[in-house]
């Protein structure tokens, strides 16, 4: 019986060290509500290339769970420097971490933000020269090229004459309904809004001037259990499996860009 006993818990210890040699690493991805790349519903769930994205990833290899965390547009940088996640796709360096560690690891997609306003017999391209005498409606936490990359919603308030909404469907919405008279509005998110909502087309009318366009970056931080060359290697692989051309076709997103063009940095 005490030998039974022995090898019960022998057996037990043996497999339980098997299954821990063998779990996969988690790999913690922040993301915030910032269409199409995170979108999240009435109900709470999130979607969005974003967990497109983490989904290939977890597919073309065994070693990581890329697990999706959920953060604010104004809390990330928080939240990254305190390693609540370590790693946040379809970023830009430049969108205030500056005083945040990490790698960066380019990614080949481009995208960036147009203006729209109502679509009148009285406006043309000519009603976006003027922008400082408009009624802008700004996505909180969102950096604009037209406000100088400033989110601070008490010093835009003394510059512009501005109203603060949480996300691109909401800025759409506020012009609209006439709550804005201008909007920068995510460029590939617009596409997907127009294809959500067609009658819509004819109601708006978009600048051919970007307030912005950018290429897209992974941040991965110092801290993180898979390498630079590591990450930078798996989202090659879904560049030359046409992957990363199907994800970004499906969300209106350019791919004039590519891997063999940009550096690693």
């Amino acid at each position: 019986m005490l030998l039974r006993f022995a090898l019960s818990i022998f057996f037990l210890f043996y497999f339980s060290l098997s299954a821990y040699a063998h779990a996969k690493i988690v790999i913690k991805v922040g993301g915030y509500p910032f269409s199409p790349y995170v979108t999240k519903a009435p109900d709470g769930t999130y979607s969005g290339l974003t967990l497109d994205v983490l989904k290939q990833l977890n597919k073309i290899q065994d070693k990581y769970d890329f697990t999706f965390v959920s953060t604010s547009s104004l809390y990330r940088y928080q939240a990254f420097s305190r390693n609540r996640f370590e790693l946040i796709l379809f970023e830009n360096k430049m969108w205030g971490w500056q005083h945040v560690n990490f790698y960066t690891i380019p990614l080949p997609l481009d995208d960036g933000e147009v203006y729209i306003t109502q679509n009148r017999p009285d406006r043309n391209q000519d009603f976006f020269e003027d922008l400082k005498s408009k009624k802008l409606v700004l996505v909180d936490g969102y950096h604009y090229n037209i406000t100088r990359d400033i989110t601070d919603k008490a010093l835009l308030k003394k510059e512009f004459d501005v109203s603060f909404v949480n996300n691109n469907h909401a800025s759409i919405e506020a012009v609209l309904r006439e709550r804005g008279e201008v909007a920068p509005v995510t460029w590939s998110y617009l596409q997907f809004y127009l294809k959500q909502h067609p009658e819509s087309k004819k109601l708006l009318l978009s600048s051919k001037r970007w307030d912005q366009r950018y290429q897209h970056q992974a941040l991965l931080s110092h801290r993180a259990l898979i390498s630079q060359d590591e990450l930078l290697g798996y989202f090659q692989l879904l560049e030359s499996s046409g992957t990363l051309d199907k994800l970004a076709k499906d969300y209106n997103l350019s791919r004039k860009i590519h891997y063999r063009s940009i550096p690693l940095r």
